[in-house]
């Protein structure tokens, strides 16, 4: 289902009525649907100022994550501005994250499987899976502090994607750590790799 036929729905909304507005036959309106024909980008412009929708979901094929985040938009530009409205807003912004994790976890254990490798990548995908699964078990204890967890993630993020802004005492130790026992490692390698060359 395209987005302008998704959107009508959700208006509640006719062809017919659509076509009066935008002035046009609503045959137009079904060969949009039907992929037959591109919406114009006059009528693409309207759309979007008529339903205060961006124009790239008007054409598009939507997947589930497009149509939480229109629904959410329906919500976010209604009349109504009460505790209820602005739960469901939250509700949304809480499942479009969900879908879009879970979407990332099935792109990056995808991404390891690699034909030039000699298992194809089973082996460094079972590895993320076995890592997901150890993180769901961690996150699923409730005598686990959530706080302590958070800190220690924030510290990796900080070490390996130079998170400055990071402030807390615990974050900033733990990442120091972190960069503390890389080096060991990395100490470690080229000992082990210098001892190989030896051999020879």
């Amino acid at each position: 289902m395209i987005g302008l036929e998704f959107i009508l729905n959700l208006y509640g909304m006719q062809q017919q009525e659509l076509a009066v507005k935008l002035k046009i036959k609503k045959q137009n309106i079904n060969l949009w649907f039907k992929g037959r024909q591109d919406v114009s980008k006059k009528h693409l412009h309207t759309l979007s100022e008529m339903f205060n929708i961006p124009q790239e979901y008007f054409q598009k094929e939507l997947g589930e994550i497009d149509k939480l985040e229109i629904q959410k938009m329906k919500l976010e530009t209604s009349v109504e501005s009460d505790i209820g409205v602005g739960y469901a807003i939250e509700r949304y912004d809480y499942e479009i994250k969900e879908r879009k994790l879970f979407v990332q976890i099935g792109n990056t254990l995808t991404t390891c499987f690699n034909d030039e490798k000699s298992d194809g990548g089973l082996y460094d995908a079972s590895e993320l899976l076995d890592l997901y699964k150890m993180f769901t078990d961690i996150v699923a204890d409730k005598e686990i502090n959530k706080s302590i967890l958070e800190g220690l993630l924030l510290a990796t993020v900080n070490k390996y994607q130079g998170n400055s802004t990071e402030k807390d005492k615990f974050v900033l130790k733990v990442a120091d750590e972190i960069k503390e026992y890389n080096k060991k490692l990395l100490d470690e390698k080229i000992l082990m790799d210098m001892d190989d060359g030896s051999d020879e």
